[in-house]
């Protein structure tokens, strides 16, 4: 596992960050059994293109909370960049895929993100864009 990049925040609402922050700390979704967790991961996702990504592509989970979505992408990818502005949730995050090479894991919000353009072939951002107090501002970033 690659070391963490420092808070870059911009457009949150503090509380809520800190919400879900404790949230993830306390349901960090461990108790999800892994048939469960495919289900709901296959209705997120079944538009997704996989067969157009391999094993090099670099992608994003934009407010990547606990990780559970990720342990799901980081295997069929090159590289994950997991980016959440809850410290705590990043921390709950990293044990969650700590087997995983290949993911890096960055505190920022949507808006402050400091990923280049074209430095990635795909991203996703699960119930998360509508928390920021400019949603439209966080689309654009």
């Amino acid at each position: 596992m690659t070391h963490s990049k420092k808070k870059n925040l911009e457009n949150i609402d503090v509380n809520t960050v800190s919400s879900f922050g404790d949230e993830w700390t306390r349901y960090d979704q461990a108790q999800l059994s892994a048939s469960e967790r495919m289900r709901i991961f296959e209705g997120y996702f079944s538009l997704f293109p996989w067969n157009a990504l391999d094993r090099t592509c670099v992608g994003f989970d934009m407010g990547c909370g606990s990780g559970r979505w990720a342990t799901v992408v980081a295997p069929k990818v090159g590289l994950l960049y997991c980016i959440d502005p809850s410290a705590d949730a990043l921390d709950i995050a990293r044990k969650v895929l700590a087997e995983h090479s290949n993911v890096q894991f960055i505190e920022s919000s949507a808006n402050s993100v400091s990923l280049s353009p074209g430095s990635f072939d795909f991203g996703y951002s699960l119930g998360v864009l509508h928390h920021a107090p400019d949603t439209s501002s966080a689309l654009l970033a």
